[in-house]
C-alpha cells in the first residue's frame, strides 16, 4: 500500500511463516499495483540517489539485513565416526552393500564413502538410489593423505551449512534422474532438498535429523551474494517506462 508520495513509498507486508514469502523469495519475484506510472519513475530515481549517495554496499546492507553467511568451522571440527579398515595402496576403494532389510528404494552413503542400498524394489528405484549416493561418494576423500581432516571438514559442511547440503543433494539427485530417467527429469533435482526436508528456504535446520544446522538456504545464499560477487561493485540502475 502507499503511505508516502514525497519520497513516493510503498510497504508491502508478508509474514515470514507464510509460503506467499517463501515463495516470493524463492522466485525473486513479486509484482505491485503502483499508484501510476510517475510514482514508478520517482521511486526509480531515489533509489538511483540512494545508491550514488550512500554507496551500493550501503543500501545492500538495507535489502540483505538478516542474511547470515555459512559457518561450517564453528564449533570445531565434527567427528564422522571411526573410519573403515585401511586397504592396500594410496586410497580407499569405498564398497557397496546391499541391503535386503531396507525399504525399496533407500539407501545412504556414509562420511567415508561406503553405501548402503535396499535390494527391494524396481530396478530402476536400484538405480536411482546407487547413482545417486554415488554423486555423495565422489565428494568423499580417498586419498589417505589427511583423510581424516577432509571427511571432517566436507561433513562440517555439509551438516552446518544450508545452501552446501542443497548443492550436494540437488546434483546428486539432478545426476540421478538423467542417468536413469533422461534429460525430461533434470528439474527434479532442483527442488529435490526443499521437497524432501534436507533444508529449508528461509528456515534453519533440516525436518530430516536435528543435527543438521545451517540458516537456510536464501539467507545464506544472500549473504554470499552481498560478500562475494556484489560488494565492492559498482552499478548503473536505469529505469525505463514500458506497457504492463
Amino acid at each position: 500500500m502507499p503511505v508516502e508520495f514525497t519520497p513516493p513509498r510503498i510497504a508491502v507486508v508478508i509474514d515470514k511463516s507464510t509460503f506467499t514469502r517463501e515463495l516470493v523469495l524463492a522466485s525473486g519475484e513479486l509484482a505491485l499495483n503502483l499508484p501510476c506510472r510517475a510514482i514508478a519513475d520517482m521511486a526509480a530515481d531515489h533509489l538511483a540517489k540512494a545508491i550514488a549517495i550512500l554507496g551500493i554496499q550501503a543500501v545492500l546492507a538495507v535489502l540483505f539485513k538478516g542474511a547470515k553467511r555459512p559457518r561450517t568451522g564453528q564449533g570445531g571440527r565434527l567427528n564422522p565416526g571411526p573410519p573403515p579398515p585401511r586397504g592396500p595402496g594410496l586410497r580407499y576403494r569405498p564398497k557397496v552393500i546391499q541391503d535386503p532389510a531396507a525399504p525399496a528404494g533407500s539407501g545412504f552413503a556414509d562420511w567415508w564413502g561406503d553405501i548402503t542400498i535396499s535390494t527391494q524394489g524396481s530396478q530402476t528405484d536400484r538405480a536411482l538410489v546407487l547413482l545417486h549416493e554415488k554423486v555423495h561418494q565422489f565428494f568423499v576423500a580417498k586419498l589417505y593423505i589427511l583423510r581424516e581432516y577432509r571427511v571432517a571438514n566436507r561433513v562440517g559442511s555439509y551438516v552446518r551449512s544450508s545452501i552446501y547440503r542443497y548443492f550436494e543433494e540437488m546434483l546428486a539427485e539432478t545426476i540421478a534422474q538423467v542417468g536413469v530417467n533422461g534429460f525430461k527429469q533434470a528439474f527434479v533435482g532442483l527442488r529435490f532438498p526443499v521437497k524432501n526436508g534436507y533444508v529449508f528456504l528461509m528456515k534453519a535446520g533440516s525436518s530430516l535429523e536435528a543435527s543438521w544446522k545451517g540458516s537456510g538456504v536464501l539467507v545464506e545464499g544472500a549473504a554470499l551474494i552481498y560478500t562475494g560477487v556484489v560488494s565492492g561493485v559498482g552499478y548503473n540502475l536505469y529505469f525505463t517506462a514500458g506497457s504492463p
